[in-house]
């Protein structure tokens, strides 16, 4: 995530918020590895949109670390993950019987901050 530097919330609210580093655990506990991750996503590309979901879901690591990067303090935190898992549900769409690039997995950082500016 190095190439999101632009614009960081240079104060972020959920540097000691317990329901933020709740919310972390619990995604870090729902992360598949990179390998596991590529298998799903290749299997979306086979048609398996019930999948989704789940890549979304091991997602929530990258979700939350982007919120504490970028997030505007204003916004409520469970309002911002549910937006950020919308437009990632959204991306892994767009996989559906994609032949090319996983766009999903180098692009899914970049549309979590873009969703989060747009708040």
């Amino acid at each position: 995530m190095r190439h999101l530097n632009a614009k960081q919330n240079s104060s972020s609210s959920y540097q000691d918020n317990s329901e933020y580093e709740n919310l972390m655990l619990i995604a870090i506990a729902h992360q598949l590895g990179l390998e596991e991750e590529m298998d799903l996503l290749n299997e979306v590309r086979k048609g398996k949109s019930d999948l989704i979901d789940q890549l979304v879901v091991s997602s929530e690591v990258i979700i939350l670390k982007v919120i504490k990067q970028y997030a505007p303090e204003r916004e409520d935190l469970e309002k911002m993950i549910g937006t950020c898992k919308t437009v990632l549900h959204k991306l892994a769409e767009n996989e559906i019987n994609n032949l090319g690039r996983a766009r999903f997995l180098r692009f899914r950082a970049w549309n979590v901050k873009q969703a989060l500016l747009k708040m």
